[in-house]
């Protein structure tokens, strides 16, 4: 294609060129009339899945989802993760989540940040160990679970800043 100076453009790789979990590297090159720049190319570029419609859902006072957890254990967040955080102190309207002692160890806040006394382990195994929160699907498969300590353990994946969780 040609495109005049100053001209924006957008290209759109169609999903049914893309699967999921895939990374891909866009480059580009300009021409002035005279010359061809060197080619350029973009940061990598992650194909994510959607979340689907079978999750648990964080909502804000709004209604609209913030977080989600799907039927396969993927985390989808509107914000973003902070982990092995000191103390804990949730805002009004998080969702809180306590040990079996009542004390606070991960809370999701309004705007869609997870805080976690722990870490968020991304496809790991499925073996809880005492007092915890487990999220299973329909078939009641575990996909994923908080522990007493703050950690968060996902069957699949975790996904930041996602615009529809």
């Amino acid at each position: 294609n040609s495109y005049s100076n100053a001209t924006v453009f957008s290209a759109i790789l169609e999903s049914g060129n893309t699967t999921k979990t895939e990374n891909w590297t866009c480059g580009l090159r300009v021409y002035d009339g005279d010359e061809y720049s060197d080619w350029v190319n973009s940061s990598k570029l992650e194909i994510r899945d959607n979340p689907s419609a079978y999750k648990f859902a964080v909502k804000n006072s709004s209604g609209d989802n913030v977080a989600s957890i799907d039927d396969v254990g993927n985390m989808f967040l509107k914000e973003s993760v902070y982990e092995s955080q000191g103390s804990l102190s949730p805002g009004d309207n998080s969702f809180i989540i306590r040990d079996s002692s009542s004390a606070n160890v991960a809370y999701f806040n309004s705007a869609g940040s997870l805080f976690l006394l722990g870490i968020v382990s991304e496809s790991a195994a499925m073996s809880p160990v005492g007092y915890n929160l487990e999220l299973r699907n329909s078939t009641g498969s575990l996909v994923a679970y908080f522990d007493d300590e703050g950690n968060l353990k996902l069957k699949g994946v975790s996904y930041e800043n996602y615009a529809s969780p």
